[in-house]
């Protein structure tokens, strides 16, 4: 009987090991130090940037806290953070929601009816409130002109017969509130 063993026929051989988890698109962007980084910093509980970036293999030198700061500040580096805070939030919610199941089915637990309404409240069936906000404003009258002005002006309707009844001093107030230009001519304007 030929050696199975030999012929690398092995049936006890071990399974390969499973591939590296994909980059994200954000993890992507960065160089090999800036990844090591953003992985130990999201590691970290205590937030310390500096022994994240020492764990990263940054030189500890006189300038480490400046490059810590310009590396912490980068926007691509920020943005991998977040993706892989993120990440590492939804790979525990697992978890998560076997410990409220957990106390919210233990009887007297002193967190039991915490867990529960947590558990309705992040199905869609928790209590809900409604408010009423009611806001009363009043408009100057040189608002309301500016108003009228931008309604008229919108609707492509001339402008210039509507404001000949106003003083020069409350035209000016109107238009010079206005974002638009608003062509105008008094009527009493000395012809030339």
């Amino acid at each position: 009987m030929p050696d199975s063993k030999h012929k690398g026929l092995n049936p006890q051989r071990p399974p390969s090991p499973k591939p590296p988890p994909a980059l994200s698109q954000e993890m992507q962007e960065l160089n090999e130090k800036q990844r090591a980084f953003v992985q130990a910093f999201v590691a970290r509980a205590d937030g310390n940037k500096t022994e994240a970036a020492r764990a990263a293999g940054y030189t500890d030198s006189e300038n480490l806290h400046k490059n810590v700061w310009t590396l912490f500040n980068n926007p691509k580096v920020r943005a991998a953070i977040i993706s892989e805070s993120r990440a590492k939030l939804l790979a525990s919610a697992p978890m998560a929601i076997a410990l409220i199941e957990d106390i919210a089915t233990t009887p007297g637990h002193r967190k039991q009816l915490e867990a529960l309404l947590a558990i309705l409240n992040r199905s869609g069936l928790g209590e809900r409130s409604e408010v009423n906000v009611n806001i009363k404003a009043e408009l100057t009258v040189t608002e309301k002109w500016q108003a009228l002005v931008r309604g008229k002006v919108a609707l492509g309707q001339d402008v210039s017969g509507l404001l000949e009844n106003l003083t020069k001093q409350e035209r000016d107030r109107v238009l010079d509130g206005l974002a638009i230009d608003v062509p105008f001519e008094p009527v009493d304007a000395p012809k030339e």
